[in-house]
């Protein structure tokens, strides 16, 4: 399962706060850019991808941060909404996601979804961890893949079109494999 975390901030988070953010695991993690640079990836030193970063998007209706996150989110518009993606399967990686969106709000004022997950905590990988290969198939959004379906488990109000999915679904198709997306029955 995959675990996603949002940090909604009232100015674009630049350059330096992005790093600030992906420093959150330390010097020896590797950072790489996918699709045109929309999306950093952050890596263990052996490659195992741990978590994905979304370029941020301006929110400009006001209300849209409740529409999609479900009521009670704070963050009135314009916000900037910089969404970070880790992997469930590595227990350090929800921590670090965390911990980047906390480092965005530190920087740049602002809230995290879901309400108090954000921290500042150095994530450090344990040995078992840092040592990960890459699975065979680098989809690290994708939950369970088998020969002939891709399942991503998402748990928001609201699964929206964003980068990565819409790489999982070009992926699915060209494998021919279908893609099966379980949330709660809310679910939009």
């Amino acid at each position: 399962m995959t675990k996603d975390v949002i940090a909604l901030t009232p100015k674009m988070p630049d350059p330096m706060a992005i790093l600030a953010g992906l420093y959150a695991g330390g010097p020896d993690l590797e950072a790489q850019t996918l699709h045109d640079g929309a999306v950093i990836q952050l890596t263990t030193p052996a490659g195992r991808p741990l978590l994905s970063v979304e370029a941020p998007l301006l929110i400009h209706v006001p209300g849209e941060t409740a529409r999609l996150l479900g009521p009670g989110t704070s963050g009135d518009a314009p916000v900037w909404w910089t969404e970070v993606r880790a992997s469930t399967a590595l227990p350090e990686a929800e921590r670090l996601a965390a911990s980047f969106a906390g480092r965005l709000n530190i920087l740049l004022g602002g809230t995290t979804w879901p309400a108090d997950t954000a921290t500042l905590e150095v994530v450090e990988l344990s040995p078992e961890t840092a040592t990960l290969a890459p699975p065979d198939e680098a989809q690290p959004a994708v939950d369970v893949l088998t020969p002939r379906a891709a399942v991503v488990i998402n748990d928001r109000p609201l699964v929206p079109m964003t980068t990565w999915l819409s790489d999982i679904l070009r992926i699915a198709a060209d494998a021919e494999r279908s893609l099966q997306i379980v949330t709660p029955p809310g679910t939009r």
